[in-house]
This record gives C-alpha cells, structure tokens and sequence, in this order.
C-alpha cells in the first residue's frame, strides 16, 4: 500500500476511490432493488405452486 501511495498523488488516489466507492454503491443498490422485487414476487410464486399442486392432484385422481 505504501509503495502505491508513493507512486501515486493524492488526487489520483482520492480520485480512484471515489470511482470504486460510486461503483460499490451502485453494485449495492442493485442488489437492494433485486432483494425488494424478490420479496415483492415470492407471495405469487407460492400461490402459484399451490395452484399447479392442486391441479396435479386433480390430474392424478382423475387417472385412477
């Protein structure tokens, strides 16, 4: 880390964080909007599946 401090000023340093902070953040950001829409669509996959269960049933007792 020193030896990159030294080779570099103190803009470019600050500079380069600043990026990786912004790139961080938006990776975060991300990934909470992924989380919310999961949250948000997991109700209706479950009554979904409920749903295919029922008729899977339906369809077995049917063949018998």
């Amino acid at each position: 880390v020193e030896e990159w401090v030294k080779e570099y000023n103190a803009q470019k340093i600050l500079e380069y964080m600043n990026e990786l902070y912004w790139k961080y953040r938006f990776m975060e950001t991300q990934l909470t909007m992924g989380k919310a829409n999961l949250k948000f669509k997991t109700p209706e996959i479950e009554k979904t599946i409920k749903i295919i269960t029922v008729l899977q049933e339906k369809n077995e007792k049917e063949t018998e």
